[in-house]
């Protein structure tokens, strides 16, 4: 039990963004990071937030979260939908789940951990929660024949390092067949087993700022790879998770509390079952 509140709370709170800041603006309305995290977290039952997704797909999931959420929710109110019979009777139910959630974050704040206590955790979930892999930061570009692959390596070769990058990302806008073209060949940070065998070696092999001098064949097709940063294998250090770390040890404190004060509510209470 444990275990798993700590996870549960680490994976929504370990993306690196630890204040809301604006995604996009629809007809004037932000979109704010933290309404997108928890959306994202939800969709993928708390395997990822908005945050911590691959770059490809940020820009996808965003796009979701707008139609999902935002688009509708503008519409809905030209409508004046909030002097509705319907509305109210729906805000009356909602308004439980509010009163409950804003109760349990009420406890969850009042609630005390200490520094040592945090320190701990940290040490105690260490390799579980806060083992990092080594990963590499790249861009690729896919193509479906050697040849194209050799052609854009020549090109590459020709290239200033100084211009080497914007070279990379115009030729994978142009010429790439992956999904990440859009993004100029973007993939993110990506551990080795993440990816197939013959891309993930090539990929470590690099250093930042190299990219692959003969093509990479894949079942995908042929790649042509650019590192832009490398990380070592390690830990995430305890002043990045402290934070989250504390929120998440009140949560476990609150919810054992609350378990047992509403247990006892729930014995004391007159039920009538019909």
């Amino acid at each position: 039990m444990k275990k798993s509140l700590l996870k549960l709370a680490l994976i929504a709170g370990l993306s690196t963004a630890a204040m809301a800041h604006t995604l996009a603006v629809v007809n004037g309305e932000n979109v704010d990071s933290k309404s997108v995290n928890l959306y994202v977290a939800n969709l993928t039952k708390g395997r990822f937030t908005y945050d911590n997704l691959p770059a490809q797909f940020k820009k996808q999931l965003l796009n979701r979260y707008i139609s999902d959420k935002v688009i509708p929710y503008q519409i809905a109110n030209k409508t004046h939908i909030q002097k509705t019979s319907e509305y109210h009777k729906l805000l009356q139910i909602a308004k439980k789940d509010v009163a409950v959630a804003a109760w349990f974050e009420h406890e969850i704040n009042s609630v005390k951990v200490s520094p040592s206590e945090v320190r701990d955790a940290y040490e105690k979930y260490k390799d579980q929660l806060f083992k990092r892999e080594a990963k590499v930061k790249a861009r690729h570009i896919l193509v479906k024949t050697k040849h194209e692959a050799e052609n854009i390596i020549k090109i590459l070769e020709s290239t200033p390092q100084t211009d080497l990058e914007s070279k990379f990302i115009q030729l994978a806008k142009a010429d790439s067949i992956g999904p990440s073209k859009v993004n100029g060949g973007e993939l993110g940070f990506f551990a080795k087993n993440q990816m197939v065998k013959p891309f993930s070696e090539a990929a470590f092999a690099l250093n930042p700022g190299e990219f692959t001098k003969q093509p990479v064949h894949t079942k995908f097709g042929w790649h042509v790879i650019l590192v832009e940063e490398k990380t070592k294998a390690g830990y995430i250090p305890f002043a990045k998770v402290k934070n989250n770390l504390e929120k998440s040890l009140k949560i476990q404190k609150a919810k054992q509390k609350l378990v047992e004060e509403i247990r006892l509510a729930k014995d004391k209470s007159k039920i009538i079952y019909k």
